[in-house]
C-alpha cells in the first residue's frame, strides 16, 4: 500500500492572513522612523491591518489589546 502525503490545509487562518498583509505592506511601502522608535513598520502596519479588519479606530483597537503599542505611538 502507497502512503499518500499529508494535503496541505485548504483554510487561510487568521494569523497567516495577517502575516501576509504586513509581509506585503512592508515590502510595498518604505517607513523610516527615528533612531529611538520603539516600534517598527511591521507593528504599525499589523495595527491599521487589525483596525480595518475590525472596523474600529486605531485608538479603539490599541486600548483593547495587551500587547499592541500605543494609539499614539502608531498615529
Amino acid at each position: 500500500m502507497i502512503k499518500q502525503a499529508p494535503q496541505a490545509d485548504s483554510t487561510i487562518h487568521e494569523d497567516q492572513l495577517l502575516n501576509f498583509l504586513v509581509n506585503t505592506l512592508t515590502g510595498a511601502f518604505g517607513v523610516t522612523l527615528g533612531e529611538n522608535a520603539e516600534i517598527d513598520p511591521a507593528d504599525i502596519y499589523e495595527v491599521l491591518v487589525g483596525a480595518a479588519t475590525d472596523g474600529t479606530s486605531i485608538s479603539t483597537l490599541c486600548e483593547r489589546s495587551e500587547d499592541s503599542p500605543s494609539g499614539n505611538d502608531i498615529l
